[in-house]
């Protein structure tokens, strides 16, 4: 064995995300180039924790626009990728937003009522099980993986990536931010603050593994390139700090975030998946 089988002592080895492999003539090394952050728990009140993160979010928003080629937006009409249309909207530019599902789909009509609000360009391509039959090999192909939960995700990625090529060269997505602020069912069961904290940075440092894959490999597989805003490091590291109670149904900061996002935001909360669950003291 050689190279980077022998530095793991197996011939089938994967170079982990976040790693790089130098194999020189005298010697071979694996380095860690990066780590998610494990910041110690800061206590601040949800309007203090909604305008830190706002500011966070507009800064890498603005960053990750940047780019001397047309950018766009996944729209699902759902929390997150709302917020990030919301923000881009602050700019100036014209916004293309995008959208797939199958003949009445929930996301299709929530996206449209979010594009309608923020005034975006917007573009939906309604899904036939035909199509999807017949995209399957290639989306597998490019997958390469035949992970059922991954491919099922795969299948819109790759639709809705395919309609943004059409129009731009970059789109940002809202990967991450479930991992990030604990958007999903199984972790409001998780009592344990500790454990919970420790899950979310596990499934943040294990996104390389399933969304980011898809997400990277359905983008690449149409020559667009995909930006997830919400795992910019500095957003990374502030959700870090967030103590995780007020990231669960009784509290959930989160929440609060499109009220200072969005202007007049009440037709658009209306629509939000996570929102019609949001906590009876957040305002509607």
């Amino acid at each position: 064995m050689c190279g980077i089988a022998a530095a793991w002592g197996q011939a089938d080895a994967d170079l982990e995300a976040r790693h790089q492999f130098r194999s020189l003539s005298d010697s071979e090394a694996i380095l860690d180039l990066y780590e998610v952050p494990d910041p110690p728990v800061e206590q601040d009140s949800v309007e203090g924790w909604c305008a830190r993160l706002r500011s966070a979010m507009d800064d890498c928003v603005a960053r990750q626009r940047m780019s001397d080629v047309p950018v766009g937006a996944f729209l699902s009409g759902g929390l997150d990728s709302s917020i990030l249309a919301a923000l881009l909207r602050c700019h100036p530019d014209e916004l293309h937003t995008f959208s797939v599902g199958l003949e009445g789909s929930g996301d299709l009509a929530a996206a449209r009522v979010v594009a309608e609000h923020l005034g975006t360009i917007h573009h939906e391509h309604v899904l036939t099980r035909e199509e999807i039959a017949a995209a399957l090999p290639e989306i597998v192909w490019h997958l390469e993986s035949f992970d059922q939960d991954l491919v099922r995700s795969a299948v819109p990625s790759w639709f809705t990536a395919r309609l943004a090529r059409e129009h731009v060269t970059v789109a940002l997505t809202g990967e991450g931010a479930d991992e990030l602020f604990a958007g999903y069912a199984y972790h409001a069961g998780i009592e344990d603050h500790d454990v919970l904290r420790d899950e979310l940075r596990r499934s943040v440092q294990a996104l390389h593994d399933v969304n980011l894959q898809r997400v990277d490999r359905m983008t690449m597989a149409h020559s667009l390139e995909g930006r997830p805003p919400f795992l910019d490091d500095a957003v990374i590291d502030l959700a870090g700090r967030i103590p995780t109670q007020l990231k669960l149904p009784e509290e959930c900061f989160y929440h609060h975030l499109p009220t200072t996002s969005l202007e007049h935001p009440e037709p658009v909360l209306a629509n939000v998946a996570r929102w019609t669950d949001r906590p009876a003291g957040v305002p509607g």
